[in-house]
């Protein structure tokens, strides 16, 4: 048995010692991290620890090597994994037959490390982007409702109501916003509406009107400000001076 370890041994140092380099540079406010790394899988076997040992040493583990890059030590991407043995920042390579045979399991049940099949930041952005996604629907699903409500003569005052000029100017805007809401309510109720559902359908619309105005807005601000300046009028010609002689006839 021994001597069988010894021969997979063999076959690990002949493809050589190496170590990992890890480095962290600073670009402007982001510090990017990259190098490569080891996760231990699981701890040398008994029937090979002494063959082990006695060639590399104590302390030897096996892991799983792997390159990243990413920012502020949070992975964004890794690559290049494999199994090996391995001791601080020493590792030897292993082919996945030999990690298997060391770790007890068939090839086709290896595992690989959970933060090198996902890398933490490469999640935190998908996960922005699927929320940025769903935020985008939801709107686009409300509008579309809001525009189905203003449709309904019950519902249709109920643009003025609530983009029309406040009652009484000298109070802050939040305060004339909630007295707009609450106007918007009231007509609702009064025209037979549930107030479950009037609160709930002025609350979208007034999300929904909000949002389009603020957008408008900034697109007018936007071409306005994009515009070019208008030319200066053209000077008027001097009038003419009556003493200057006549031209010839022709």
């Amino acid at each position: 048995m021994l001597r069988a370890w010894r021969g997979l041994l063999f076959a690990v140092l002949l493809v050589g010692m190496f170590l990992m380099p890890s480095k962290a540079e600073a670009k402007g406010l982001l510090l990017i991290t990259y190098g490569d790394s080891i996760k231990h899988m699981a701890d040398v076997p008994a029937e090979a620890k002494a063959a082990i040992t006695e060639d590399l040493g104590p302390g030897v583990a096996i892991g799983y090597k792997y390159s990243y890059a990413g920012m502020f030590w949070l992975d964004i991407w890794t690559w290049g994994g494999e199994y090996c043995l391995f001791k601080d920042k020493t590792f030897w390579s292993l082919k996945p037959e030999q990690a298997a045979k060391l770790m007890g399991v068939k090839e086709t049940e290896l595992k690989k490390p959970l933060l090198y099949s996902f890398p933490p930041l490469l999640m935190l952005v998908l996960l922005a982007g699927l929320l940025f996604v769903a935020a985008v629907a939801k709107s686009m699903m409300d509008d579309k409702k809001a525009e189905e409500l203003l449709r309904d003569p019950r519902y249709a005052p109920l643009r003025d109501i609530l983009t029309g000029p406040p009652a009484d100017a000298n109070h802050p805007f939040v305060a004339q916003r909630a007295a707009a809401v609450a106007a918007a309510e009231k007509h609702l109720i009064a025209a037979g509406v549930p107030e479950a559902k009037a609160k709930a359908d002025v609350a979208l619309l007034e999300s929904s009107i909000g949002t389009k105005e603020s957008t408008d807005s900034s697109s007018d601000d936007s071409a306005q400000s994009a515009a070019p300046p208008a030319a200066p009028p053209a000077a008027a010609a001097p009038p003419a001076d009556p003493a200057a002689p006549a031209p010839p006839a022709k």
